[in-house]
């Protein structure tokens, strides 16, 4: 994002350039993708990994790995200036494995139920 500032002329608190910028479309693209990842994402992600490492750590770290590459291949498509390159097949592969963390965690939540 502050590459994106930078290159842009944005300062902030400033988050999306008016439509009539010369580079509303690219830095505004830049900044939906930042925003779609971290704020959007992670938490899911982080909670998710963090739940299904319980009792299968490899499985969740695969996971892990898969959605990570999976963010930067969205974010990659989307900061093209471009939102429709932001689904690629790399970036569906993502939300497979979002569904792997989902399973773990709902298996180790029932696993700790059981337990106590």
């Amino acid at each position: 994002m502050a590459k994106a500032r930078h290159e842009y002329g944005v300062h902030p608190p400033t988050l999306y350039l008016p439509e009539n910028h010369k580079n509303a479309k690219e830095y505004n693209c830049v900044q939906r993708s930042h925003q779609n990842v971290v704020t959007e994402r992670m938490p899911l992600f982080s909670v998710t990994v963090i739940l299904g490492s319980i009792f299968r750590p490899k499985i969740a770290a695969a996971c892990g790995a898969v959605r990570l590459v999976s963010f930067f291949a969205y974010a990659s498509g989307y900061q093209t200036g471009k939102p429709e390159k932001r689904v690629n097949p790399l970036s569906i592969v993502g939300y497979v494995a979002d569904l792997g963390l989902i399973a773990l965690s709902i298996s180790a939540g029932i696993k700790l139920l059981q337990s106590s």
